[in-house]
């Protein structure tokens, strides 16, 4: 059986790391989102705005590690055509 070496090998620590950098990058934007929403003059309910800042902190988390996941799975593929770099359009 043909096993990856150590270096190609998927590692879900660094998933783990980028997802908890995409929560963080996703908390700074709701963060930014809630203070241009604070100083606006539009009345909306609590429970909703919290529901989308979390969506929205979740969602960073979500795009990091989806991306994470995919760079190691393309890195790791034996097939040279994830590998290839396409020289513009044809």
């Amino acid at each position: 059986m043909n096993r990856p070496s150590t270096a190609q090998r998927f590692s879900g620590t660094r998933v783990l790391i980028a997802m908890f950098l995409g929560l963080m990058l996703g908390a700074l934007v709701a963060f930014f989102l809630r203070t241009v929403i604070a100083q606006t003059p539009v009345d909306l309910q609590s429970q909703r705005l919290n529901l989308f800042f979390g969506m929205v902190t979740v969602s960073g988390a979500l795009g990091a590690l989806v991306v994470e996941t995919m760079r190691q799975l393309q890195q790791s593929s034996p097939e040279t055509e994830y590998r290839r770099r396409r020289r513009g359009l044809r």
